[in-house]
């Protein structure tokens, strides 16, 4: 644990003044996780109080893309913060899921001796999360439109090829020539063109 300044921060008015904690540094490790990897997060949390912060619990969400909330867990800090002072902690280790940009919220939702309202007790990160090795990827226009926008369109052009063979069905039914019914007149015979018979002979 080393000594951190407080520049910026209202300087305590009492020496009983509780304890101010701020998530003030995070990152990942790995930085750039692939999907199914293990990954950490790597806090640290400052005392901007006047009183020493004997525990605190921090909270890691995940907000994966196209999906809801993810809660990570939450990290018990077991280690005292003196006024002025940080501590590094690392979160429990996760699964990197879904291909794309996540936010990482972290937040501090536990001081003992209860503390302080944080200027910036929480904080948020970019992940990014690449492809495993050797996976495929979705074509660009699945990205686009998602599973149920990809089934919409199948569905149309199902209903498009079943129209156009029904329309080709009619067409080539309504163009046969018709068999002649029982009572349909008979077809007029073709003219007599034979040269009249010489007579007399």
């Amino acid at each position: 644990m080393d000594t951190l300044g407080t520049a910026g921060y209202p300087n305590p008015t009492s020496p009983d003044s509780p304890p101010i904690l701020a998530v003030v540094n995070a990152s990942t490790n790995p930085i750039w996780p692939r999907e199914g990897d293990i990954v950490t997060v790597s806090m640290t949390i400052a005392n901007h109080g006047a009183t020493a912060a004997d525990t605190a619990t921090i909270s890691l969400v995940d907000n994966r893309p196209g999906a809801s909330p993810v809660p990570i867990g939450e990290t018990q800090v077991s280690t005292p913060i003196p006024p002025g002072a940080f501590a590094v902690v690392n979160s429990q280790p996760f699964v990197a899921v879904g291909v794309g940009e996540h936010t990482l919220a972290i937040q501090i939702t536990a001081v003992s001796p209860p503390g302080g309202t944080p200027v910036d007790g929480s904080m948020s990160i970019p992940m990014t999360v690449e492809p495993a090795p050797g996976a495929s990827q979705p074509p660009p226009l699945a990205g686009r439109l998602g599973e149920e926008g990809l089934r919409t369109i199948g569905f149309a052009a199902i209903l498009v090829v079943l129209v156009a063979a029904t329309l080709l069905i009619l067409v080539s039914v309504l163009s046969r020539p018709r068999d002649p019914g029982p009572l349909d007149p008979p077809a007029p015979e073709p003219p007599d063109r034979s040269p009249p018979p010489l007579w007399p002979p």
